[in-house]
């Protein structure tokens, strides 16, 4: 038997994982590949598309379907298989926008992510429109590029939104720090019934399907595999929130948020200190109790 078997441990990506660079440190790799040999299952559960994971492929290969877009997406990397989505109808996430626009004017940008890593960009204080790699129509395009420096015609997010496809993964709104607390409230109050609002960085808010989370997801793993009896999970903010409270083990980052740390069971190093290597060994020597 080993050391770690029947674990699934689930650790956030960035700010967890990672350095504030962004790189995977050696020590958490090798711990990793450590938790992973003696019997563990090792994965992420990030708001990132899986491909992600490419980034860190010369050092980490999971060995458990990736969570990614905060649970909407669980993707199988090894079989290339998606196990589940929970997406949202783009006609109600929509109607968040609307608010939005019609109560906060300050939001800096909106992002649309769909589970095949297709994306768009909405810049509402200059009706600008980014379009590359989201799926719109050649028409929709056309009228897009027509519209460039013609004020007296309909936003660009208004012929947009006319155009896409019934369903999406999740929005990001991008706005300034002060602002986001008020805005995440507001949306909560009036349309909490129908998305989850999470914070997954100082500037962004995310909204996805009331019927999606990374929580769900962990839950969802933890079932799927018939050998998993103890899921462990590790984040820094709002939107690892629901993994931490269904988790058996939970660990926040000493850089976490003040939420997550105290809904947390356990506190770690910080993400710049090989807080995934820490926790790995202190699984080892002071066990799941």
């Amino acid at each position: 038997m080993g050391k770690f078997d029947g674990i699934l441990m689930c650790t956030d990506c960035d700010g967890t994982l990672t350095d504030k660079d962004g790189h995977l440190s050696d020590a958490n790799a090798e711990a990793i590949r450590y938790f992973q040999s003696e019997g563990g299952r090792f994965t992420l559960a990030t708001g990132r598309f899986p491909e992600h994971l490419n980034k860190y492929a010369d050092k980490l290969k999971i060995n458990a379907p990736v969570i990614s877009l905060n649970g909407v997406l669980i993707f199988d990397i090894e079989k290339n298989e998606v196990l589940k989505t929970a997406t949202m109808k783009t006609e109600k996430a929509l109607k968040v926008v609307e608010y939005l626009n019609n109560n906060w004017p300050g939001i800096w940008e909106y992002w649309i992510n769909y589970t095949d890593e297709t994306s768009g960009c909405y810049k509402p204080m200059e009706d600008i429109f980014k379009y590359e790699t989201i799926k719109v129509s050649d028409a929709c395009k056309e009228q897009i590029d027509s519209m460039e420096g013609n004020k007296e015609t309909r936003p660009q997010f208004a012929v947009m939104s006319d155009n896409l496809p019934e369903a999406m993964a999740k929005m990001v709104f991008v706005m300034p720090e002060d602002m986001l607390p008020a805005v995440r409230k507001d949306l909560r109050e009036k349309f909490g019934g129908e998305f989850n609002f999470a914070a997954s960085w100082a500037n962004g808010l995310e909204m996805q399907d009331i019927e999606s989370g990374k929580g769900m997801a962990v839950e969802f793993l933890k079932d799927y595999f018939e050998d998993v009896t103890t899921s462990v999970c590790v984040g820094d903010y709002d939107n690892d929130i629901s993994m931490l409270e269904i988790a058996d083990i939970s660990y926040a980052v000493d850089n976490a948020t003040d939420e997550v740390k105290e809904i947390s069971k356990r506190i770690a190093v910080k993400n710049d200190e090989d807080a995934i290597a820490w926790i790995i060994k202190e699984l080892e020597t002071k066990g799941l109790a």
